[in-house]
């Protein structure tokens, strides 16, 4: 089964955790390797007290620049992945989520080839 790993992660960490992803076993498929999709936006969040931001103040509303990635994982490697992602990840929550991929038996344009 193949799954799609979403995360988010500030602009100056980001090649660092993709590439210990990647080393995890994280996007590949069919022949392809270090597949992801990388996309720029802003997150908001205010630590409140008792955190450890690695960005921002405690008790302070912070906008920082991150990417969103977006990487495929065949489940062999799935666990050592999330493990990889919490563990390489600079903040002590990371926001990110797994989906389950439906793969058809069969690839419908080859079929017609």
């Amino acid at each position: 089964m193949l799954f799609q790993i979403c995360y988010y992660v500030p602009f100056d960490h980001h090649e660092t955790l993709k590439s210990a992803l990647f080393r995890a076993g994280a996007g590949m498929a069919d022949g392809y390797q270090e597949c992801c999709w990388s996309t720029p936006g802003e997150t908001q969040f205010r630590p409140m007290s008792g955190s450890h931001p690695a960005k921002g103040q405690a008790e302070h509303l912070s906008i920082i620049k991150e990417y969103k990635v977006e990487m495929i994982c065949q489940e062999q490697y799935l666990n050592e992945v999330l493990k990889t992602l919490l563990s390489a990840h600079p903040y002590e929550q990371p926001a990110y989520h797994i989906f389950a991929h439906y793969s058809p038996p069969a690839h419908p344009l080859k079929e017609h080839t």
